[in-house]
């Protein structure tokens, strides 16, 4: 007997119509279908259609059935939900990064569950000095790992469960957001060997995260941690790596 094999998992391009229902989700919260239905009624599209152009958003993990109320006696309406992937997707096909901090805020108590430290914190994290940063590394999080979608390549990050989604995204954002920047500044070709002692630029960059992690004990634990995590990875950085955290937790 031949085994059969799996069929593979592919990102199929989305067409525009998905990609503006994507971005009416995240601009309007959790909806039904008629919702979506009634929203593009000034572009002739039906119900049924509609509901074809959602099928693909289903099954490529970008939404999900959050939601089944009681409409009318024997009538169950489904309200759809964004997935983590879904929604950090949806910034981008939605060009919604002028209203990123709405959509945060949209999606928080639905999509706070899977992830504390990223989508929990971004609204205090969005009010520090850092913000212009903060929103320039969540775009470089995202955006890559769409740029290609037109290719077909693999769905790595949607086939993945929720939680799972969340640390890929979260993981990708501090890369840019914390230890990109950390590693520019530990390399040996800089001067410098001290946080202390680091440019003007680059210690004002870490004194505003400095001053954020301070502020936030959860914040603190979870990047000291990953910090430390750092440290048994990284042996050329070890004792740059030790300095930046005493630094941090005020040593």
């Amino acid at each position: 007997m031949t085994k059969k094999s799996k069929k593979k998992s592919y990102y199929k391009p989305l067409n525009d119509l998905q990609k503006e229902i994507l971005s009416f989700i995240a601009k309007n919260g959790p909806v039904s279908q008629t919702e979506i239905s009634e929203r593009l009624r000034s572009k002739k599209m039906d119900y049924s259609y509609v509901h074809k152009m959602m099928i693909p958003l289903v099954e490529q993990a970008y939404i999900k059935v959050g939601d089944i109320v009681k409409s009318k006696p024997g009538n169950d309406t489904k309200i759809y939900h964004l997935t983590v992937h879904g929604f950090y997707c949806s910034l981008y096909f939605g060009n919604l990064w002028d209203r990123v901090d709405e959509v945060f805020e949209k999606w928080r108590e639905v999509l706070v569950k899977y992830d504390r430290i990223l989508i929990g914190k971004w609204k205090s994290l969005a009010k520090t000095e850092l913000r212009e940063y903060l929103i320039k590394a969540l775009r470089y999080a995202v955006e890559p790992s769409l740029v290609e979608e037109e290719s077909l390549v693999p769905s790595s990050i949607a086939l993945h469960r929720e939680n799972n989604q969340a640390e890929a995204y979260r993981h990708s954002f501090f890369s840019q957001a914390f230890d990109y920047p950390l590693v520019v500044l530990l390399s040996p070709n800089m001067k410098h060997n001290n946080p202390k002692d680091l440019g003007k630029r680059e210690l004002d960059y870490y004194k505003m995260w400095v001053k954020v992690i301070r502020d936030d004990p959860e914040l603190m634990n979870w990047l000291t941690e990953r910090l430390t995590k750092e440290l048994e990875r990284s042996e050329a950085f070890a004792n740059k790596i030790r300095q930046l955290l005493q630094f941090i937790e005020g040593k």
